[in-house]
Parts: structure tokens; C-alpha cells; sequence
């Protein structure tokens, strides 16, 4: 179950906009990182959690927002992770249109872990 860090600077990212980017980000995460054919990698919309934090006045970003995303680690996810980053990023950069002029980032980070639902 991925967990995505919505980071945003709220001096240069409005809530219109970072909302515009959370509505589709769990759909979006869910494409670039599922992994066909193994019942424990396989992901839907669902089973991605996103979580907004603004930046903190003593912060020091060069980017007015990030993306963040912790999943667990699967040799078939790890084998192309910079295209699955591309995926994310091409997929946010369509979604903000050609006038937007933010810049950010998509940081993925695959880690051994587990998860429970509660």
C-alpha cells in the first residue's frame, strides 16, 4: 500500500492547485507503480493513501511542490523506477497544463516494509 507525501509551498501553491493535483494522484500512482500478475503488487486507486503537508517557515525548498512516495519494494517495480517517476511527473505536468510554471518534484522510495489494515 504506496503512501504519497503531497508537499507544497502554500506562498506559490494555492489550495485550487493542490487539490487539482491530489484528485488524480491516487489514480496515477496506482498505474505507474502497479506490477501485473503478482496478487501482492497489484494496486487500484484504493490502495493509495495521499497526504497533503505544507512547508514549514524554517523548510529550505527549492521546489514549490514534491511528490513523495513510499511503497514496498518488488524487484519487478524496482527494474524501471525512473520510468514509473516519469510516469507520475509526465502525468502531473498534463494535468497542470502548459501555462503552469511551478516547479517540483517526484522522489519514489521503495522499501522493504508491511503493512495491516485496521
Amino acid at each position: 500500500m504506496p503512501v504519497v507525501l503531497l508537499k507544497r509551498n502554500p506562498k506559490t501553491v494555492d489550495d485550487e492547485t493542490i487539490s487539482k493535483i491530489r484528485n488524480d494522484l491516487r489514480t496515477v500512482v496506482a498505474i505507474a507503480l502497479n506490477v501485473s500478475g503478482d496478487e501482492h503488487c497489484e494496486l487500484t486507486p484504493a490502495d493509495v493513501d495521499v497526504e497533503i503537508q505544507d512547508d514549514h517557515p524554517l523548510d529550505h525548498n527549492e521546489r514549490d511542490f514534491g511528490i513523495i512516495v513510499v511503497a514496498n519494494a518488488h524487484p519487478r517495480r524496482m527494474m524501471d523506477l525512473t520510468e514509473r517517476a516519469e510516469f507520475i511527473r509526465d502525468a502531473i505536468k498534463n494535468m497542470l497544463g502548459d501555462t503552469n510554471t511551478l516547479r517540483g518534484y517526484v522522489y519514489i522510495t521503495p522499501n522493504p516494509g508491511a503493512h495491516a489494515r485496521i
